[in-house]
């Protein structure tokens, strides 16, 4: 008559629960930063990929808002360069604010496309 053996003689003892990736490691800020940064966890690194598209599409639509808030009154020019200015760096000329909305919109447009659309498509379809 056969037997069959029950018993699991296998490289490992069995599963560990090593708690929640998102509750903070003892160290402090900078210590779990490192763990974070430099993690082949992937469950650790999805959440970083989603924080960072999230953020790109943040910024994307803030650069969509100043694109629409351009076009609310087309004899105004709201980008003139006195936030923006002193960021970008852009010089003294007569058709300064047609270049910020320009330069806006088409940083826009890499934003959305290059930064947000790319990289969602594989996060998306997994």
């Amino acid at each position: 008559m056969t037997t069959i053996n029950t018993t699991h003689d296998s490289g490992h003892d069995g599963h560990h629960d090593e708690g929640s990736y998102l509750t903070p490691i003892k160290g402090g800020f900078i210590v779990n930063a490192i763990r974070w940064a430099t993690t082949i966890d992937h469950k650790k690194i999805g959440m970083m990929y989603l924080v960072a598209v999230l953020f790109m599409f943040f910024l994307g639509g803030m650069m969509a808002m100043a694109v629409r808030a351009e076009l609310w009154e087309p004899t105004r020019v709201l980008a003139d360069g006195t936030v923006t200015g002193q960021l970008f760096q852009w010089g003294e000329g007569a058709d300064k604010g047609y270049e910020n909305f320009n330069r806006i919109f088409t940083i826009h447009g890499a934003v959305m496309v290059f930064l947000v659309i790319i990289p969602g498509v594989p996060a998306v379809l997994g």
